[in-house]
């Protein structure tokens, strides 16, 4: 809306979740401002990304090649893959392990499950319906779960390659150098760390996502760093401190322009995630806290509700700190900072 009102052409592509996977499926050209791009069925309320990844690529890129407006584009483009990863324990069928030339990734070194994991993420193990490919993937052997992996990279290779069809269309109309370019995602997976099979977890693999920007000669620290705690909510923020637009509405998040140009972080920032573990029992909810070097997380119900790990030590999540005196300090303050938000933002979780 923003940047409709500053002058742009908005065009939206791909999925939405609100409720059914594709808006084309309520026979409509528009969403919230934007003019919708017909890539797929129009019947079609869920598909896989293997079917829908590239069409969706090549209608975009076509608009990108016809595009002839004087006036500046914003489009939002949304993949599917690697979600089809999800299929992988429900279809074992369509998905059966490769044969024995194909090189298999290895498990992750925290594969197995923690004995004294929260009750209430063990419970979820055992889910079935939202969420059953855990369930489905109990019986894994190492085999199985390193064909799942195998799986997943493949998935993101896919998706890969159709971004790139995507960035190289910029650059053959000549819109790259002045095309802000922004990737991130809305959930990771367990990529059979502790022998989980989903999102729906506060452990790194499922809540961690990529926060990637491109902008050619404006954006000139090059690099990863991951100290940098995000959130989804910072990114319209940013974007629009790159813009010679203004706005009067206020964010939950905030813009990253000052870290990106300067690579000085505040230690202190933090972002809080969270956790809706199952659609059916809404009393089953999560709440995570993270700043750049610790995270705290807390359940909803069940023993064992609450971790803490030191995730410059303990990156692979495997030793559990919230009963250890020594950071009881720790455990304090990131709690404290947690419930601090929650008021701010008028969540209902109960700590």
């Amino acid at each position: 809306e923003i940047l409709s009102e500053e002058g742009y052409n908005t065009v939206w592509a791909g999925k939405w979740h609100i409720p059914d996977s594709y808006p084309q499926s309520k026979d409509i050209d528009t969403l919230a401002g934007f003019k919708l791009l017909d890539f797929y069925q129009n019947d079609a309320s869920w598909a896989l990304g293997e079917d829908t990844d590239q069409p969706l690529a090549d209608v975009t890129v076509d608009y990108i090649k016809g595009y002839d407006s004087e006036k500046p584009l914003l489009m939002y483009i949304q993949f599917h893959n690697p979600h089809d990863i999800c299929h992988v324990p429900r279809r074992p069928d369509d998905y059966p392990n490769v044969g024995p030339d194909v090189e298999l990734p290895p498990v992750p070194e925290n594969h197995e499950i923690d004995p004294l994991e929260p009750e209430m993420v063990a419970n979820s193990r055992f889910r079935d319906h939202y969420g059953d490919e855990l369930l489905l993937s109990q019986d894994n052997d190492e085999t199985r779960w390193r064909n799942y992996l195998w799986y997943y990279y493949r998935f993101t290779e896919m998706v890969d390659v159709e971004i790139g069809k995507v960035l190289d269309a910029l650059k053959e109309k000549g819109m790259h150098e002045n095309t802000i370019i922004a990737l991130s995602a809305d959930h990771g997976d367990g990529m059979a760390e502790k022998k989980w099979a989903a999102k729906l977890s506060l452990y790194e693999g499922p809540a961690r996502v990529p926060f990637v920007l491109y902008y050619k000669d404006q954006i000139k620290k090059q690099g990863m760093d991951d100290r940098l705690v995000v959130s989804g909510a910072d990114l319209v923020p940013t974007i629009l401190d790159y813009l010679p637009v203004s706005s009067s509405l206020k964010f939950d998040g905030i813009s990253r322009k000052p870290y990106i140009e300067s690579g000085q972080f505040d230690s202190a920032d933090f972002v809080v995630t969270e956790l809706a573990i199952d659609p059916f029992d809404k009393t089953l909810t999560g709440r995570m806290i993270r700043n750049w070097r610790y995270k705290y997380n807390c359940y909803s119900e069940g023993a064992r509700n609450e971790e803490l790990f030191d995730m410059v030590e303990d990156p692979l999540e495997q030793n559990n700190l919230v009963s250890d005196p020594g950071y009881l300090g720790i455990k304090n303050k990131m709690k404290e900072s947690l419930v601090r938000r929650l008021k701010e933002t008028d969540d209902p979780f109960e700590i």
